[in-house]
């Protein structure tokens, strides 16, 4: 009786398929049978196998013309009579008594799967991988709802565990023909349909990282990257017929934007263009819950919303320093459902005539509709405001208030003014109120951000103890250079922590910023400059403004937790942002700037020299 059947792959390894061999006719477990597929090997492969086969007489060959991996594997399983099934691959070697552990293993459980560890061989050194680490695990039979990841996001190769062949036939499992990745659609299936898995935690499995033809070693290029997405699409089908979507749809998630991350950072730059306008596509079309995708691990999460905000590979490329910042785009997720019950029980006065700050603000037409989740979190702070402002352009509400949802008017009554101006963009935030409101205090929101409950507090408290200073919660080195120019602004990162008093710390007001009375030039005002200068800049306008008033610029700590619009951020709106609009302008503006204004850079370098 064939215990177990093992299928050997093979093609062009003549330099390792003997190492193989010997490690499999010599298991401690006689009772096996030895299926190798010749795949059409071109070197000394086939007379290899030829020579095992004739001393051993447990090895069955086949040989066929090139059909892949996956298409050899296919053919070896045809021939199975074995209770179980283990793959090896031809250039890699087994532990003698592998076959005989892992077979008493799946008899004493009655496995479907038998999972273990293996041990990488690099040419540099050995590298014990323990690749399933189920140490919680180890004397359990479980299945896939114990351990999820273990279906889409772990060790996807075939090799890795022993299978029932009553199992395999009874799912009609195999590898998909795909030239690569291959193993991913088999891992899914197996781990995922199993009733009985158990793990035997014993190095059993020796990976050969040594072959340097091997496709696991190969840099992939060109359009041969493009197969998974073929390969996500398989598994999506895979689970949704099988009713395991909805159980899954988190780690598929991962899967989904893990994988094709990894090959993208491995293209060399000539494959990326091509490959990236894919990877966008694929993004675009995910029909997931934004609440969902925001679970996903942060690297994942933050390189999904670079791709499906910027449009192109260059634009990717022009901005991925902000993917080495990605605090840029860290948010927490507020649940607007949640908000609307909140809003329609909302009587609160959020305003106190005797407080000494106003908190000024702006939107337009493409974000009106959803404004009110901000200003209701502005009407619940700690500190009151005295005012909280609303500047709309009159030119983008024609109609006025008639043009208002209903769900920000009814905030009136808590104490929100809405007041109308010029269309002066984004920098309608400030201006309007620096000119009626002179001699007070200002702090500026932006649209669509739920302020925490102690924001306001936070910022005037450190304007108590810093009163000459500009006080903000999210701010950008300046790079200055050794010849006293500003490096590009791409170089300016964000910081992180508090920031004491400086002209290099420029303040991005989505985060809030306090303006002390008085702290900005008189050229703020100057609408149709600051529009010539820098349309789209609004922050390094007002920055100038500040430094040529001799104002510094402090940054307080504490507030990651500032909650962006999600479907916004995620892309799924057509929403504007500025973000997308100067990102690849900031230097021509900036420069714009310092030709008008030359005492900026006098200024900055008399504050570096004291330094």
């Amino acid at each position: 009786m064939v215990k177990v059947s093992v299928i050997i792959p093979v093609y062009n390894v003549e330099k390792y398929l003997k190492k193989c061999l010997d490690s499999v006719i010599n298991q401690t477990l006689e009772d096996i049978e030895i299926i190798c597929v010749d795949d059409g090997s071109t070197d000394n492969s086939l007379a290899i196998l030829n020579e095992y086969k004739k001393s051993d007489g447990r090895i069955q060959l086949i040989r066929q013309e090139n059909q892949g991996h996956s298409g050899a594997t296919n053919t070896g399983l045809k021939y199975v009579t074995g209770d179980y099934i283990f793959f090896v691959d031809s250039d890699d070697w087994i532990e003698l008594t592998a076959l005989e552990k892992l077979y008493n293993n799946a008899i004493e459980n009655d496995s479907d799967l038998v999972l273990y560890d293996a041990i990488e061989h690099f040419p540099s050194n050995d590298r014990i991988r323990n690749y399933y680490l189920l140490n919680d695990l180890r004397n359990e039979v479980f299945d896939y709802k114990s351990e999820k990841k273990l279906v889409i996001n772990s060790y996807y190769v075939q090799w890795s565990k022993l299978y029932k062949t009553s199992f395999f036939k009874k799912h009609n499992l195999k590898l998909p023909n795909f030239l690569l990745f291959e193993d991913i659609g088999l891992n899914v299936a197996a781990i995922s349909l199993a009733e009985r898995i158990t793990y035997l935690p014993e190095i059993l499995y020796h990976y050969n990282r040594l072959n340097e033809s091997s496709m696991q070693n190969t840099k992939i290029e060109d359009k041969r990257s493009n197969i998974i997405f073929d390969v996500i699409n398989y598994v999506e089908k895979f689970l949704k017929e099988n009713n395991l979507f909805n159980d899954l749809e988190l780690n598929f998630l991962e899967f989904r934007i893990k994988q094709p991350k990894m090959l993208f950072d491995n293209l060399d730059e000539e494959s990326k263009g091509e490959f990236y306008q894919e990877l966008r596509e694929s993004f675009l079309s995910i029909k997931s819950n934004p609440k969902l995708i925001s679970q996903l691990p942060f690297e994942f999460y933050s390189f999904f919303v670079h791709v499906i905000t910027l449009k192109n590979y260059n634009e990717y490329f022009t901005t991925k320093h902000y993917i080495n910042n990605i605090s840029e785009l860290y948010f927490d997720y507020v649940d607007r459902r949640e908000l609307d019950l909140k809003l329609g029980e909302f009587t609160d006065n959020g305003i106190n005539n005797d407080s000494p700050v106003i908190v000024s603000m702006t939107s337009f037409p493409d974000r009106i509709d959803r404004v009110q989740y901000t200003v209701y979190s502005l009407l619940n702070q700690s500190l009151k405001p005295k005012k909280l402002l609303l500047w709309l352009a009159i030119e983008e509400f024609p109609n006025r208030e008639n043009d208002l949802p209903s769900s920000l008017l009814n905030l009136k009554c808590n104490g929100l003014e809405i007041k109308w101006c010029e269309n002066l963009k984004s920098f309608k935030k400030l201006i309007p109120s620096l000119k009626e409101f002179p001699n007070d205090i200002v702090v500026t929101a932006d649209d669509d951000v739920f302020y925490p409950h102690n924001w306001l507090e936070s910022l005037y408290n450190e304007h108590l103890v810093n009163s000459d200073s500009i006080i903000c919660t999210r701010s950008r080195k300046i790079k200055v250079n050794e010849d006293n120019t500003l490096d590009k602004y791409e170089t300016w990162l964000l910081s992180e922590g508090s920031q004491e008093a400086s002209y290099l710390n420029l303040f991005t007001g989505v985060g809030g910023v306090l303006y002390p009375q008085n702290c900005l030039n008189d050229s703020v005002l100057n609408y149709d400059l600051a529009k010539k200068l820098c349309p789209n800049a609004d922050d390094l306008w007002f920055w100038a403004m500040a430094v040529l008033n001799e104002t510094k610029i402090a940054k307080i700590d504490g507030f990651k937790s500032v909650t962006f619009n999600v479907c916004r951020d995620l892309g799924f709106t057509n929403d504007k942002r500025l973000f997308d609009l100067n990102i690849y302008k900031n230097d021509l503006q900036v420069e714009n700037i310092l030709k008008e204004f030359p005492k900026i850079l006098e200024i900055i370098g008399d504050e570096n020299e004291l330094k």
